[in-house]
């Protein structure tokens, strides 16, 4: 059965943090975007920029977009010409997308993964939540393609092989990087 196996029907998919089926994972993370991208549609991107993201998202009352994803500023402004309340609206409907964003992460969460995630949304934000859970799958999907082991019968050795290589492409696609090619040659 291939990575891509999306849950069906209509119910929420929640997430447990798991390994046992990859497709779980994408078609929580993709019900997460479309389900926040139906009240601003360049949510989508921005999650999905977010979820590969090498630097934090940290905490602050004021924040702006910059380079399609939300960098958060620690100044407040003491001006209130038009351009400063139009900013204001900008930073405050940022953040409450932000807010709606943790809940819904907490909410389609269980387990140990919710937990997480609750404890997360207490020290930071939403956006730092999403970046965090995705980045923690990241982790577990590498370190599953590093320590998967082989049966000895040809025929079980080249089911594994391929569902490692689905693992493969499915890092490199959710993480924007090469495996090393060191890695790719001692598997294959």
């Amino acid at each position: 059965m291939s990575f891509m196996k999306k849950q069906q029907g209509s119910q929420p998919l929640d997430f447990s943090g798991g390994l046992v089926d990859f497709g779980c994972f994408l078609a929580w993370s993709e019900r997460i975007k479309l389900d926040m991208s139906k009240s601003n549609p360049l949510l989508y991107e921005v999650l999905g920029r977010l979820a590969s993201s090498k630097h934090p998202i940290a905490g602050g009352d004021n924040f702006q977009t910059k380079a399609g994803q939300a960098s958060f500023l620690n100044q407040k402004s003491h001006q209130h010409s038009g351009e400063d309340r139009a900013k204001e609206a900008k930073e405050l409907q940022i953040r409450n997308e932000g807010r709606q964003l943790g809940c819904l992460l907490v909410q389609r969460t269980k387990g140990e993964t919710q937990l997480r995630a609750t404890k997360w949304l207490s020290a930071t934000n939403g956006w730092e939540v999403w970046r965090q859970l995705n980045l923690s799958f990241l982790s577990r999907l590498l370190d599953s393609l590093l320590h998967m082991s082989f049966d000895e019968s040809p025929a079980s050795c080249l089911q594994q092989l391929s569902a490692w290589k689905e693992r493969a492409v499915l890092y490199q696609k959710l993480s924007g990087e090469q495996l090393p090619e060191s890695i790719m040659m001692s598997i294959t």
